[in-house]
């Protein structure tokens, strides 16, 4: 059996958190295996970028320091840290905890933010996709690593939580890398897998207080949920967010590459706190790229493929958002970007709607967008 635990939090109040966060651990007898004195626990957050944590984007910083808190109660030594999006540099990594509220949490707490981007290529737990990874060497020296997660759709993937952050463990732009060498979005998935099987996190807590609806992971809107997930076994954990969310986690491919692979069995999950029905919402805002398959049965292949290539997502720029600092043209992994006279100049043909793009522009210039048969088409697979 899966043990999951899901609990109400309806603000990011101190004591709500707490409250919340203490009786996941007693539902789960947490205390009996989670990490204590004398260990180095590694609190890997979800910062994709320098963001305010009202955005949704990243981690809050009450959650983490909660969870940072407690630890140190345990009289572990606690680092928290991320790889976001860009290169792995100290700088980049201040302004990105600055951003997300970190460096008071650190204080306040005795907990330790990670400067250190050394990285070390360590094999591949499960070899599917790729034999090694550049890891961030500070996660892999801690005695253990909690999967601290943010509850958000994501334009690629279609769902973000507690096994998608350990994406992060990788390290800067290494990460572009693995978008180039694995387009298609069944392998990425298992690369996504691949990698948790690698960094194994003890623990997964995922902040669904305020979740992510919409284009995420970055350029969505913020909505109230008011949950925490958490539970040993991260893809039955993001069952369950997937299921707060009202999305439908076979869906989600990498679910059902976790699934394929014997890594989480629905039928087995049990749900301990509130009952999914009470903290469920059933009109999430899906992003604009999510896939339009279900045509794939009723015609033969050659057909599939041909309406394939002309509905799916595409990228734009908005230009009167858009402020020129390249960063959509730095991520792109097989180069269909260009700046010119600081407007992001779009290839086509050369794009693998990957949306690296638009996850990492930090004012939300880059759009996702289908033409009118794409659109006709998920209007129908409504009705």
């Amino acid at each position: 059996m899966e043990k999951v635990a899901l609990c109400k939090c309806q603000s990011y109040e101190e004591k709500e958190i707490a409250d919340a966060l203490y009786q996941g651990f007693d539902l789960l007898a947490a205390e009996e295996f989670l990490p204590g004195a004398g260990q180095i626990v590694f609190l890997k957050t979800n910062l994709l970028m320098a963001k305010s944590p009202k955005s949704a984007v990243v981690t809050h910083p009450a959650v983490v320091e909660a969870v940072a808190a407690y630890f140190c109660k345990r009289g572990a030594r606690v680092i928290i840290g991320d790889s976001p999006g860009g290169p792995f540099l100290p700088g980049l990594l201040k302004s990105a905890y600055h951003a997300a509220g970190l460096i008071g949490v650190a204080e306040r707490t005795d907990s330790t933010l990670n400067y250190d981007v050394s990285v070390q290529e360590v094999l591949a737990a499960e070899k599917t996709r790729t034999n090694s990874f550049s890891m961030v060497k500070a996660m892999l020296e801690a005695d253990a690593i909690i999967s601290l997660a943010k509850l958000k759709t994501h334009s690629m993937m279609m769902y973000s939580g507690a096994a998608k952050n350990m994406y992060g463990a990788i390290a800067g732009m290494a990460k572009v890398d693995y978008h180039l060498r694995l387009p298609n979005y069944t392998d990425f998935a298992h690369l996504l897998v691949d990698v948790c099987e690698t960094v194994k996190p003890v623990f997964s807590i995922i902040d669904g207080i305020v979740a992510m609806e919409g284009n995420g992971p970055s350029g969505g809107m913020p909505r109230q949920v008011g949950a925490l997930v958490m539970g040993k076994n991260p893809y039955a954990v993001d069952w369950i967010g997937a299921s707060v969310l009202g999305m439908s986690p076979e869906d989600i491919p990498m679910l059902a590459a976790a699934r394929e692979r014997g890594l989480v069995t629905p039928a087995d999950i049990h749900i301990y706190g509130e009952e999914l029905s009470t903290l469920q919402i059933t009109d999430l805002q899906l992003p604009d790229s999510r896939p339009i398959h279900f045509y794939h049965q009723k015609l033969p292949g050659f057909l599939s493929d041909w309406l394939d290539n002309r509905i799916k997502p595409r990228v734009r720029v908005e230009k009167n958002r858009c402020i020129g600092c390249g960063k959509c043209v730095a991520h792109c992994p097989p180069r269909a970007m260009s700046l010119v006279d600081k407007v992001p100049k779009i290839a086509e043909k050369k794009c693998i709607c990957c949306f690296c793009c638009q996850e990492l522009c930090p004012e939300k210039a880059i759009e996702i967008y289908r033409g009118w048969l794409g659109r006709f088409l998920m209007e129908h697979k409504k009705s």
